[in-house]
């Protein structure tokens, strides 16, 4: 008998607010060095959509906070609470709330991970229980599924069997609104329990890898005002608004976009690659390749650089960021859901779907840079 670790029940939660690209028509932008943008606001959102393909995005209430996203992820799962021995909380910023400083603060104490067990009626009397939440930029998610398999798989934690992985995120709120980069950030939050269970053959998580990526030289069109930056820690980040009006204390996400794509564009697919090598599979038996939704544009190249061929990315790469757009560590589990549940469809009307013994592929990028991909079989029923 082999010891697999498998996916079991998942679940995501699409926030009810629809803004779309029109929404942000009477913003201001402005440049990092606090000047105006020269071009419209009508053209930079019109530019935007075309180059990255977000038209709208899903926020969460004013009354919602991260861990509400969470909650609600993991009561569309039907997962039963208290079969899981561990919630493992993937966040980067915590639960935002309004104080009185009049803009979002980070709250992380309890563990966003404790809070959602409370929020789904967890109870955990009389049996074990561990939760603890983790960061690793957009990469968190898939980060925190490693970490799951791994206590999972490690007897010194023979009292842990399934264990629920809960991304949630309300990045727009860390957005600077007086930046151009707004127009990417989505919101939202997924949950994906895994179990360890015996079985006559290999299946469910076959092969994992990662890497962070310290020293990049990226490359600069002759036309490009940026200085090169080779520290990939400082590609995202935390910065001042670009108002300077807005600069009273608040800290907002940053980062360098063009290099993130071509740090991500080359280490990705070297990790994926690396993860398929491992278990054994060719680009062409994967069934799918879901990446992380940092934007179209990335994707495609993520997907290419994995030896997808260019026809074939309808079919095997699914997209969300259109109508998601960048949910940070979110995504990937967000449409690991609606695949199972045969509700996510290509632009050509593709029905994507995972059947028993399908192989797929998840890789993410954030922060850091962080690069992971895991390549994973369903299980023959």
């Amino acid at each position: 008998m082999v010891f697999n670790v498998v996916f079991r029940e998942t679940g995501c939660c699409l926030p009810e607010r629809i803004v779309s690209n029109s929404d942000f028509e009477d913003y201001e932008f402005y440049t990092s060095e606090g000047k105006p943008e020269i071009q419209p606001t009508a053209q930079i959102i019109r530019k935007a959509e075309r180059r990255f393909g977000i038209k709208e995005r899903r926020l969460a209430r004013e009354d919602q906070v991260a861990s509400d996203l969470g909650a609600i992820a993991v009561a569309n799962s039907g997962v039963d609470t208290n079969s899981l021995d561990m919630i493992i909380g993937a966040s980067n910023y915590g639960d935002m709330v309004v104080g009185d400083v009049g803009y979002p603060t980070c709250d992380f104490v309890p563990s966003l991970a404790s809070r959602v067990a409370r929020k789904t009626g967890l109870v955990g009397e009389g049996k074990y229980f561990k939760s603890f939440d983790l960061i690793d930029a957009c990469a968190g998610g898939l980060e925190s599924m490693f970490v799951a398999e791994m206590y999972i798989r490690n007897n010194m934690f023979s009292e842990i069997n399934k264990a629920g992985v809960v991304a949630m995120e309300t990045l727009f709120r860390v957005g600077d609104t007086s930046s151009k980069d707004i127009l990417l950030l989505g919101e939202g939050g997924a949950f994906v329990a895994l179990e360890g269970v015996e079985s006559d053959r290999k299946e469910g998580i076959l092969s994992c890898a990662t890497q962070t990526v310290r020293y990049f030289v990226p490359k600069l069109g002759i036309d490009s005002k940026m200085e090169p930056v080779t520290d990939c820690s400082k590609y995202i980040t935390s910065g001042v608004p670009n108002n300077p009006a807005l600069r009273d204390g608040r800290r907002c996400f940053k980062m360098l976009g063009p290099f993130v794509k071509q740090v991500a564009s080359e280490y990705v697919p070297l990790v994926a690659r690396r993860a398929m090598e491992r278990a054994g599979v060719g680009v062409d038996e994967l069934k799918l390749l879901i990446f992380h939704q940092a934007n179209a544009d990335m994707v495609n190249d993520m997907a290419l650089g994995s030896g997808v061929r260019a026809d074939d990315l309808d079919r095997k790469v699914p997209i969300t960021n259109d109508w998601l757009a960048n949910q940070s560590l979110v995504s990937t589990p967000t449409i690991l859901d609606l695949v199972y549940r045969g509700k996510l469809t290509s632009p050509k009307s593709h029905v994507y779907s995972i059947n028993p013994g399908d192989k797929i592929l998840i890789a993410t990028v954030g922060g850091g840079i962080s690069a992971n991909a895991m390549v994973y079989q369903e299980p023959m029923r």
